[in-house]
């Protein structure tokens, strides 16, 4: 099992994580910078349906002042929704990833299921 950055507080399960922020010596992932620069753009997720899914990084979100921990927030299909877990993610800046994603539920205004997750 190996862990986000320096917490164990996020575990990942799978053991071959291909992106550029991978370190052989230590699993490091993409930061809350990072991240902020993709807001708006495409992550799919694999393993759900045939084509897999896409979701759109709609928040990214400090949880406090002077922490490094901070929450993502996906949004994604109305139809096809995705259940609590870890997925696989793919995006062509950050490579690919397991997120543990969390559904927060449909937003009011669309209807568009919400997802967080969130790093401390």
């Amino acid at each position: 099992m190996n862990c986000w950055g320096d917490r164990p507080s996020l575990c990942i399960l799978r053991a071959s994580v291909r992106n550029k922020f991978y370190d052989k010596k230590q699993m490091i992932y993409p930061t809350h910078a990072a991240f902020s620069a993709q807001l708006g753009t495409a992550f799919e997720v694999s393993g759900v349906a045939e084509t897999g899914v896409s979701l759109e990084l709609g928040a990214v979100s400090q949880t406090a002042a002077g922490s490094s921990a901070f929450s993502l927030v996906f949004f994604g299909d109305d139809v096809l929704r995705l259940g609590q877990g870890i997925h696989l993610f793919s995006h062509p800046e950050l490579g690919d990833f397991d997120l543990f994603i969390v559904p927060l539920g449909p937003l009011r205004a669309n209807g568009r299921m919400q997802y967080e997750a969130v790093f401390n």
